[in-house]
């Protein structure tokens, strides 16, 4: 049972990975047929299909990173707070997993959103 459920979350990553590339790429004026075909040669690629089935923090970060820009992109088109403080949840995760995210980029981030 514990396989299939970590199997399932990460096909859940995967999946809104693959969804919010494609968002982003729409967003930012790439056409829709060729946003779709990118997003699937992304998603059919060695590496992506490799670290979807392999069980470490690397794929669900790379998942947050992505998912983080959506969220920031959202902010800035609609400049609803929610949208931001998910933003620095989604930061404060990244932090939490990775050591390579510090504390400083998440508050530098914060400041510089604060002024702009």
């Amino acid at each position: 049972m514990y396989p299939f459920v970590v199997q399932l979350i990460y096909f859940t990553l995967g999946i809104l990975a693959l969804w919010s590339v494609f968002l982003l790429q729409a967003r930012f004026g790439v056409n829709r047929y060729l946003a779709l075909i990118l997003t699937l040669l992304f998603g059919a690629s060695p590496g992506y299909v490799l670290f979807e089935h392999h069980l470490l923090y690397t794929f669900p970060v790379a998942t947050l990173w992505i998912i983080s820009a959506l969220v920031l992109h959202n902010y800035f088109t609609t400049r609803r707070s929610g949208y931001l403080v998910l933003f620095f949840i989604i930061l404060c995760t990244l932090a939490w997993f990775r050591a390579v995210v510090h504390f400083i980029y998440v508050f530098a981030v914060l400041t510089s959103t604060a002024w702009g």
